[in-house]
Protein backbone atom coordinates (compact mmCIF):
# COMPACT_ATOMS: atom_id res chain seq x y z
CA UNK A 1 0.00 0.00 0.00
CA UNK A 2 1.46 3.27 -1.10
CA UNK A 3 -1.08 5.86 0.03
CA UNK A 4 -2.03 6.75 3.59
CA UNK A 5 -5.28 4.96 4.38
CA UNK A 6 -5.59 5.75 8.06
CA UNK A 7 -5.07 8.78 10.25
CA UNK A 8 -4.12 7.09 13.52
CA UNK A 9 -2.29 4.03 14.86
CA UNK A 10 -5.40 1.86 15.40
CA UNK A 11 -6.50 2.59 11.83
CA UNK A 12 -3.07 1.69 10.45
CA UNK A 13 -3.07 -1.58 12.42
CA UNK A 14 -6.54 -2.41 11.08
CA UNK A 15 -5.47 -1.80 7.48
CA UNK A 16 -2.28 -3.84 7.91
CA UNK A 17 -4.28 -6.71 9.40
CA UNK A 18 -6.71 -6.59 6.48
CA UNK A 19 -3.80 -6.65 4.02
CA UNK A 20 -2.24 -9.65 5.81
CA UNK A 21 -5.57 -11.51 5.74
CA UNK A 22 -5.97 -10.74 2.03
CA UNK A 23 -2.45 -12.04 1.35
CA UNK A 24 -3.22 -15.33 3.15
CA UNK A 25 -6.21 -15.75 0.83
CA UNK A 26 -4.03 -14.97 -2.21
CA UNK A 27 -5.85 -11.68 -2.69
CA UNK A 28 -4.42 -8.20 -2.99
CA UNK A 29 -5.36 -4.92 -1.47
CA UNK A 30 -4.51 -2.19 -3.95
CA UNK A 31 -4.48 1.28 -2.48
CA UNK A 32 -2.06 3.63 -3.96
CA UNK A 33 -0.65 6.19 -6.20
CA UNK A 34 -2.43 5.52 -9.46
CA UNK A 35 -0.13 7.48 -11.76
CA UNK A 36 2.38 4.59 -11.55
CA UNK A 37 -0.19 2.54 -13.49
CA UNK A 38 -1.22 5.20 -16.03
CA UNK A 39 0.35 4.72 -19.45
CA UNK A 40 0.80 8.44 -20.25
CA UNK A 41 2.74 8.96 -17.02
CA UNK A 42 4.80 5.81 -17.47
CA UNK A 43 5.86 6.93 -20.95
CA UNK A 44 6.52 10.56 -20.03
CA UNK A 45 8.55 9.73 -16.94
CA UNK A 46 10.53 7.10 -18.84
CA UNK A 47 11.51 9.81 -21.33
CA UNK A 48 12.44 12.18 -18.50
CA UNK A 49 14.54 9.44 -16.86
CA UNK A 50 16.15 8.77 -20.26
CA UNK A 51 17.37 12.39 -20.25
CA UNK A 52 15.20 13.80 -23.04
CA UNK A 53 14.97 17.19 -21.28
CA UNK A 54 18.11 16.92 -19.17
CA UNK A 55 18.09 17.31 -15.41
CA UNK A 56 14.93 18.67 -13.82
CA UNK A 57 15.90 22.01 -12.29
CA UNK A 58 12.47 22.93 -10.90
CA UNK A 59 9.01 21.48 -10.74
CA UNK A 60 5.53 22.50 -9.80
CA UNK A 61 2.49 20.58 -8.70
CA UNK A 62 -0.95 22.18 -8.57
CA UNK A 63 -4.24 20.75 -7.44
CA UNK A 64 -6.74 23.39 -8.51
CA UNK A 65 -10.33 22.47 -7.87
CA UNK A 66 -13.31 24.08 -6.22
CA UNK A 67 -13.72 21.27 -3.71
CA UNK A 68 -15.67 18.08 -3.24
CA UNK A 69 -19.16 17.25 -2.07
CA UNK A 70 -20.74 18.38 1.15
CA UNK A 71 -23.58 16.24 2.42
CA UNK A 72 -25.98 18.42 4.43
CA UNK A 73 -26.65 17.20 7.94
CA UNK A 74 -29.96 15.37 8.22
CA UNK A 75 -32.16 15.64 11.33
CA UNK A 76 -31.78 11.94 12.13
CA UNK A 77 -27.95 11.91 11.86
CA UNK A 78 -25.72 12.00 14.88
CA UNK A 79 -22.66 14.24 14.75
CA UNK A 80 -20.57 11.09 14.21
CA UNK A 81 -22.64 10.03 11.21
CA UNK A 82 -22.48 13.54 9.78
CA UNK A 83 -18.68 13.58 10.04
CA UNK A 84 -18.37 10.07 8.60
CA UNK A 85 -20.49 11.07 5.58
CA UNK A 86 -18.36 14.20 5.13
CA UNK A 87 -15.06 12.50 6.04
CA UNK A 88 -13.05 14.61 3.60
CA UNK A 89 -13.46 17.73 5.75
CA UNK A 90 -12.39 16.27 9.10
CA UNK A 91 -8.69 15.76 9.81
CA UNK A 92 -9.29 12.82 12.14
CA UNK A 93 -10.87 10.96 9.19
CA UNK A 94 -9.03 12.35 6.16
CA UNK A 95 -5.72 13.81 7.30
CA UNK A 96 -6.31 16.89 5.09
CA UNK A 97 -6.35 17.13 1.33
CA UNK A 98 -2.59 16.93 0.86
CA UNK A 99 -2.61 13.28 1.98
CA UNK A 100 -6.01 12.59 0.45
CA UNK A 101 -5.61 14.08 -3.05
CA UNK A 102 -2.44 16.04 -3.63
CA UNK A 103 -0.20 13.17 -2.56
CA UNK A 104 -0.61 11.83 -6.10
CA UNK A 105 1.01 14.90 -7.67
CA UNK A 106 3.74 15.07 -5.04
CA UNK A 107 4.47 11.40 -5.69
CA UNK A 108 4.87 12.02 -9.43
CA UNK A 109 7.47 14.73 -8.85
CA UNK A 110 9.34 12.48 -6.39
CA UNK A 111 9.16 9.70 -8.98
CA UNK A 112 10.58 12.03 -11.63
CA UNK A 113 13.37 13.05 -9.24
CA UNK A 114 13.93 9.40 -8.13
CA UNK A 115 13.91 10.46 -4.48
CA UNK A 116 11.74 12.15 -1.88
CA UNK A 117 12.13 15.83 -1.22
CA UNK A 118 12.81 17.71 1.96
CA UNK A 119 10.49 20.39 3.27
CA UNK A 120 11.64 23.97 2.94
CA UNK A 121 8.79 26.37 3.77
CA UNK A 122 5.05 26.65 3.43
CA UNK A 123 1.79 28.09 4.61
CA UNK A 124 -1.89 27.32 4.47
CA UNK A 125 -5.22 28.36 5.84
CA UNK A 126 -8.95 28.66 5.32
CA UNK A 127 -10.24 31.32 2.97
CA UNK A 128 -13.08 29.92 0.85
CA UNK A 129 -14.38 26.79 2.56
CA UNK A 130 -15.35 28.20 5.95
CA UNK A 131 -18.06 27.28 8.37
CA UNK A 132 -19.26 24.08 9.99
CA UNK A 133 -20.01 22.31 6.68
CA UNK A 134 -16.31 22.27 5.88
CA UNK A 135 -14.95 20.75 9.08
CA UNK A 136 -11.46 21.90 10.01
CA UNK A 137 -9.25 21.17 6.99
CA UNK A 138 -7.31 23.94 5.32
CA UNK A 139 -8.65 24.96 1.93
CA UNK A 140 -5.33 26.20 0.53
CA UNK A 141 -1.64 25.41 0.86
CA UNK A 142 1.52 26.70 -0.76
CA UNK A 143 4.67 24.74 0.00
CA UNK A 144 8.21 24.77 -1.32
CA UNK A 145 10.25 21.57 -1.17
CA UNK A 146 13.97 21.20 -1.85
CA UNK A 147 15.77 18.14 -3.20
CA UNK A 148 19.31 17.07 -2.34
CA UNK A 149 20.52 18.37 -5.72
CA UNK A 150 19.23 21.88 -4.90
CA UNK A 151 16.25 21.74 -7.25
CA UNK A 152 12.89 22.87 -5.91
CA UNK A 153 9.28 21.74 -6.08
CA UNK A 154 6.62 24.41 -5.77
CA UNK A 155 3.24 23.09 -4.66
CA UNK A 156 0.01 25.09 -4.78
CA UNK A 157 -3.44 23.96 -3.70
CA UNK A 158 -5.97 26.78 -4.12
CA UNK A 159 -9.75 26.16 -3.95
CA UNK A 160 -10.83 29.22 -5.88
CA UNK A 161 -13.60 28.85 -8.47
CA UNK A 162 -12.62 29.58 -12.07
CA UNK A 163 -9.00 28.42 -11.90
CA UNK A 164 -7.57 25.98 -14.39
CA UNK A 165 -8.16 22.33 -13.69
CA UNK A 166 -5.67 20.11 -11.95
CA UNK A 167 -2.17 20.47 -13.37
CA UNK A 168 1.09 18.80 -12.86
CA UNK A 169 4.40 19.81 -14.32
CA UNK A 170 7.91 18.46 -14.02
CA UNK A 171 9.84 21.11 -15.84
CA UNK A 172 11.90 22.86 -16.93
CA UNK A 173 14.87 20.67 -17.56
CA UNK A 174 18.27 22.11 -18.24
CA UNK A 175 17.99 20.89 -21.86
CA UNK A 176 14.29 21.33 -22.55
CA UNK A 177 10.79 21.60 -21.25
CA UNK A 178 8.29 18.85 -20.59
CA UNK A 179 6.27 16.82 -18.19
CA UNK A 180 2.90 15.19 -17.85
CA UNK A 181 -0.04 17.52 -18.23
CA UNK A 182 -3.55 16.71 -17.19
CA UNK A 183 -6.22 16.40 -19.86
CA UNK A 184 -7.99 19.55 -18.62
CA UNK A 185 -4.94 21.74 -19.15
CA UNK A 186 -5.84 24.08 -22.02
CA UNK A 187 -2.27 24.30 -23.35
Amino acid sequence: MEKPVAVDAPGVRSVLASAAEAKQKNLAVGVGLQRHHQYSYLETIKQIHDGVIGDIVSSRAYWNNPGVWVRPKQPDWTEMEYQMRNWYYFNWLCGDHICEQHIHNLDVINWVKKRPSGFRAGHGGREVRKGPDFGEIFDHHAVEFEYADGSRLFQLLPPYPGLLGQRLGARPGDEGDGGPQRRDDPR
